[in-house]
């Protein structure tokens, strides 16, 4: 699964760049992308929008839980199916433990980038008329980098692990929110002719 020499010399170059400081920083950072993190954040944003009055509350934590079921299922029957070992080219950053699961996909970047998602199309969908959903999707996505980014300078997942991970999570929020809407919306309510 090498890609053009790039996986070797991102790892190469982010090990170069390790200071004491922005270690201590990713160990932190890493930690919000575990899966049981996510977890609980799904689990309590879930909670809030089945309680909440809004009338789209319960399908968008349908779509919320659904998309996090996904993305843990098919993570892990990829690690699985692929089997790729993790990086052995550069030494993981400060105490961390190299994990001993498969490398493809990043479960990290998978699990953050489809909570990103997944908050955002729930926002989107609670509140289809306001702006807000809109300016919360720069944190949000920038959440979603920056948890593959720590799994690339602690040395444990090559980057083509992480794009996967990326692409694998927006497809599973994706995916949720499009099982969970309500098709019957889109048909149009006007009335016609009055029947004879």
């Amino acid at each position: 699964m090498e890609w053009l020499g790039l996986d070797h010399g991102i790892l190469y170059g982010l090990e170069r760049a390790r200071t004491e400081p922005a270690t201590s920083m990713m160990l932190i950072l890493t930690y919000l992308g575990n899966w049981q993190a996510i977890l609980a954040v799904t689990g309590l944003v879930g909670l809030f929008l089945i309680r909440s009055k809004n009338p789209q509350g319960i399908s968008a934590a349908k779509g919320l839980i659904l998309a996090f079921l996904f993305c843990l299922g098919t993570t892990e029957l990829s690690k699985r199916a692929i089997a790729r070992e993790r990086p052995d080219i550069v030494e993981v950053a400060g105490n961390y433990q190299k994990p001993e699961s498969p490398s493809f996909p990043s479960g990290h970047a998978s699990c953050s980038m489809t909570l990103a998602v997944a908050l955002i199309l729930a926002m989107r969908r609670i509140t289809p008329h306001s702006w807000w959903w809109a300016a919360a999707s720069i944190p949000l996505v920038c959440y979603g980098i920056a948890i593959g980014f720590t799994r690339l300078y602690l040395g444990v997942h090559w980057p083509t692990d992480v794009i996967a991970g990326w692409a694998l999570g927006i497809v599973c929020a994706g995916g949720a929110f499009l099982i969970t809407g309500h098709p019957a919306k889109l048909v149009s309510t006007t009335p016609g002719p009055p029947a004879p």
